[in-house]
């Protein structure tokens, strides 16, 4: 049995060109995904609204700032509480209680103060 190499891999190592390829392929899928999605999304969203509020700009008003405040106001409440949490976290290890715990220890050792 003879083993072969592929004649692009003579060393064994990664296809680089072959993976530059899909690279590219894949970035151009990837822009235009995004060019299309950039145009109908919009409209979608217009008619999803125009729908809700059957053409009435007082009621359009309305509910575009009553959906900017809440889409607005619910991320940004979110990651401050994550990061309030995550913090917490971090300083629970190092409460207050436990170094005061561990200093009257080793103050009783007579290092302490004078």
């Amino acid at each position: 049995m003879s083993e072969e190499l592929a004649p692009g891999n003579v060393d064994g190592g990664p296809d680089w060109g072959r993976r530059f390829i899909w690279a590219v392929g894949l970035l151009a899928v990837l822009v235009i995904v995004l060019l299309v999605a950039s145009a109908t999304v919009p409209r979608w969203w217009a008619h999803r609204i125009g729908d809700q509020v059957d053409g009435s700009i007082t009621q359009g008003t309305l509910l575009g700032l009553f959906y900017g405040f809440v889409f607005t106001l619910v991320p940004i409440a979110l990651v401050i509480l994550i990061l309030r949490w995550r913090r917490t976290w971090k300083t629970a290890g190092s409460s207050p209680t436990a170094s005061r715990c561990g200093s009257r220890s080793s103050s009783s050792s007579g290092s302490g103060r004078r």
